[in-house]
C-alpha cells in the first residue's frame, strides 16, 4: 500500500505514514505538534456538453439559425490540465523502496561473506571479537533514536533486554537505520550472540559465587583463616 509523507507545520519534520492511517491522534515525534493528513485530490467528471448542430442545407455565407444551440464551454478543473511549458514532475524513489534495496544488497553480501566464502579460524575470531562491539554501537544508536522520539522508549531500550530490536522493527520510522542494522546482523549476529551468551554465563557464575561466599574475595578468605601456632600473618596486598 502507498505511503504518505506529512510535513510538520511547526518543526518541519517529515513523517511517513500509511494512506489508511487514522488522522486522529497522529503527532510529530520531535515536537508533539498534531499532524494533519493532506486531502487527496478528487477529479470530478466533466459535465456533458451539447454539440453544435450544423445545417448543411444552409449556405456558408449566411449566419447560423438563432434556434441552433450555442456551444457550451466549461473550464477544465484546476490541476487537471498542465500549463504549457511547465516542466514534468520528476519521479523520485520513496524511502521504503530505497531502504529495501539497500537491505537486500547489504544483507546478501553479509550472508555470502560469512557463510559461503569459508572464513579461516583467525577471521572467525576477529568476527567474534569485533561483532559484540558493533552490536553495542548499534544499541547506542537505537537508544539515542528512541530518546529523541520519547524518553519512555529510550529507557525501555536501556533496561529491557531485546526491546531495542522490537523498537527498531516495530516502532522506529527510520527505514535506513532499520535496513543497515538488520543487514549487518545477518553476518555477525550469530557469532556476537554466542560471545555475549558466554560472557553472560561467566558473569552470572561469578556474581552467584560472590553472593554464596558472603561477599568475601579470595584474599579476604586467606586473611580470615585462623592462625596456626608459629605461622606468620599473611600481609594483605594493597
Amino acid at each position: 500500500m502507498p505511503d504518505i509523507e506529512i510535513t510538520c507545520s511547526k518543526c518541519g519534520n517529515v513523517v511517513t505514514v500509511s494512506e489508511f492511517a487514522d488522522a486522529d491522534g497522529m503527532v510529530c515525534h520531535l515536537c508533539g505538534e498534531p499532524l494533519h493528513k493532506p486531502q487527496l485530490m478528487s477529479l470530478e467528471p466533466r459535465p456533458l456538453t451539447r454539440r453544435l448542430k450544423i445545417n448543411w442545407n444552409q449556405p456558408l455565407n449566411t449566419p447560423a439559425d438563432e434556434t441552433s444551440a450555442p456551444v457550451e464551454t466549461n473550464p477544465a478543473p484546476a490541476g487537471a490540465v498542465r500549463e504549457e511549458g511547465a516542466r514534468p514532475r520528476k519521479i523520485r524513489m520513496s524511502r521504503p523502496v530505497g531502504s529495501w534495496l539497500l537491505f537486500l544488497l547489504l544483507g546478501g553480501f553479509m550472508y555470502y561473506w560469512r557463510y559461503q566464502v569459508g572464513l579461516s579460524d583467525s577471521q572467525i575470531e576477529q568476527v567474534r571479537f569485533f561483532g559484540p562491539i558493533i552490536v553495542l554501537a548499534f544499541q547506542v544508536l537505537i537508544s539515542v533514536r528512541a530518546f529523541a522520539d520519547s524518553v519512555f522508549q529510550g529507557i525501555l531500550c536501556l533496561i529491557v533486554p531485546f526491546y531495542s530490536l522490537y523498537y527498531l522493527l516495530m516502532v522506529c520510522d527510520s527505514y535506513l537505520l532499520r535496513a543497515v542494522v538488520v543487514a549487518v546482523l545477518i553476518g555477525i549476529g550469530q557469532d556476537s550472540a554466542q560471545v555475549i551468551g558466554e560472557q553472560s554465563k561467566k558473569t552470572y557464575a561469578a556474581v552467584m559465587g560472590w553472593i554464596r561466599s558472603g561477599g568475601d574475595s579470595e584474599v579476604d578468605k586467606i586473611v580470615k583463616q585462623p592462625k596456626k601456632p608459629g605461622s606468620k600473618t599473611p600481609v594483605k596486598p594493597k
